[in-house]
């Protein structure tokens, strides 16, 4: 009988990083069908980084983030959530820092997630790390109170 190496078990080869980060990406409601009543973060780069968080009438949650980053994914469904929870009330922005440099680099951005809370154009609050989404949104409430 021949003895079967385990390292060669596989029966097709594991999923590629980026079919798994595609496969997650889907499952959020950031781009299921159909669902057009859910509010979801708006993607925020460079070019828009003033115009839609600095000059917002309404308090901004900007989610600093990576594609690549484990506790930035762990996080991403509470973010999503309170964007709908907080609609009308709240403004929720992602920053890609891997697109956005220029940005994360002019916050000081040095570990993600990092979540910068914008009130009159200017940081009214952080968290930094994967943090509950109750802790989250005590920081919103304080500062629309």
């Amino acid at each position: 009988m021949a003895q079967h190496n385990p390292l060669f078990l596989w029966r097709s080869p594991p999923p590629a990083p980026q079919a798994i980060r595609a496969e997650m990406f889907m499952t959020t409601n950031l781009c299921k069908e159909g669902v057009t009543d859910v509010a979801s973060p708006l993607g925020v780069t460079d070019e828009n980084f003033q115009s839609e968080v600095v000059e917002s009438d309404l308090p901004v949650l900007v989610d600093f983030w990576a594609t690549w980053c484990g506790p930035c994914r762990m996080i991403a469904p509470s973010i999503e959530e309170l964007a709908n929870e907080y609609e009308g009330r709240v403004k929720v922005c992602k920053v890609d820092v891997d697109n956005a440099q220029q940005t994360a680099q002019g916050f000081g951005i040095l570990s993600i997630p990092t979540l910068l809370i914008f009130k009159d154009g200017k940081v009214a609050d952080q968290l930094v790390g994967a943090v509950p989404k109750s802790k989250i949104e005590d920081k919103l409430i304080a500062v629309l109170s």
